[in-house]
């Protein structure tokens, strides 16, 4: 009887060791997925900003191009008028 009073005891141990042991990866598992999860955040943030500066800048050079465009148009207009006149 005292046997498995021991035995159990020891394997009580052992399970409260390994139950230790898996709360600790549990936490360190925990930080390291919230650790990702901030770091995929900045991330995504990053890429946002860096595609509205880039759709800013797009849509600055299309404007750039039309006004030049139409500067082109206007002087051919009235190149066209003084050679009609």
């Amino acid at each position: 009887m005292a046997d498995q009073v021991e035995l159990s005891n020891k394997r009580v141990k052992e399970l409260q060791k390994q139950l230790e042991a898996k709360k600790e990866n549990l936490e360190k598992f925990k930080k390291e997925s919230e650790d990702s999860n901030k770091n995929a955040r900045l991330e995504i943030d990053q890429l946002k900003n860096k595609k509205t500066e880039l759709n800013s800048e797009k849509y600055t050079q299309v404007n750039n191009l039309s006004n030049e465009g139409q500067k082109r148009k206007d002087e051919n207009q009235k190149a066209h008028e003084a050679r009609m006149a």
